[in-house]
């Protein structure tokens, strides 16, 4: 029940591996870092080379202002990669019968329905993993988008059994839940197929008699952490 322990990686640690959208925005930020190193040179020449009082003064608080931003502009480069990382998963298939979580987090409730169907909550901080991923080999039925910040998709699995898997963007920062994947796409188990930015939360509904294989609390690897068994008599690859 236990999730799997990763090994610590400088490389992937200092440059991670990281969503298209981190990628964007790390080279805009470079570029400005850039930028603010070429001009505040080109400003402390001007400087030195003795212009009239008035526009030293300019030049100088220019060239120290341009030149003080270079260094939160290249860690604000590194943390947009570090917010949209995009780490390689290895999904468990051994067991058939088990259902991944969608979503990186802890288990922040399990519950069964008044129809008996088993429910399973993962809470994504803001400093989590924002990939959604697809819990075994299934078929992509319909999505429902409710609004910008929350998304519902219903999903059959190659047997022919649905689940549904509702997302939702949290707190006060704005966030977005986005869906890669179109209606009719066949998705493997780990496959990447969406993403929730900010803090979220993923609720998956499935068929009565799943098994909960997790305890509140514990954290959920999306695409590798088993989190529920689907019922005996089903063959879910």
């Amino acid at each position: 029940m236990s999730s799997k322990k990763k090994s610590f990686s400088f490389r992937t640690a200092f440059l991670p591996r990281s969503h298209p959208e981190g990628w964007r925005a790390a080279f805009i930020l470079v570029f400005a870092a850039a930028a603010s190193f070429v001009s505040s040179k080109m400003l402390s020449a001007a400087y030195a080379a003795n212009p009239p009082a008035g526009v030293s003064d300019v030049c100088g608080f220019a060239a120290g202002v341009l030149g003080a931003a270079v260094w939160p502009l290249l860690a604000a480069a590194w943390g947009a990669l570090f917010f949209w990382r995009d780490p390689g998963r290895v999904p468990d298939g051994r067991d058939p019968r088990a259902f991944a979580s969608p979503a990186d987090g802890r288990i922040c409730a399990i519950e069964e329905t008044d129809g008996g169907r088993l429910k399973i909550s993962i809470y994504t901080p803001v400093c989590g993993i924002h990939i959604l991923r697809a819990p075994c080999g299934c078929d992509l039925v319909s999505v429902a988008r409710r609004s910008r910040r929350r998304c519902e998709a219903a999903f059959r699995s190659m047997d022919g059994m649905e689940f549904t898997v509702a997302t939702r963007s949290k707190g006060a920062l704005p966030g977005r839940v986005t869906v890669y994947s179109g209606t009719g796409d066949r998705l493997e188990r780990g496959e990447r197929c969406g993403i929730a930015l900010c803090a979220s939360r993923t609720d998956v509904m499935l068929p009565a008699g799943s098994e909960p294989l997790v305890l509140e609390g514990q954290t959920a690897v999306a695409g590798e952490t088993a989190i529920a068994r689907f019922p005996a008599g089903e063959r879910h690859e």
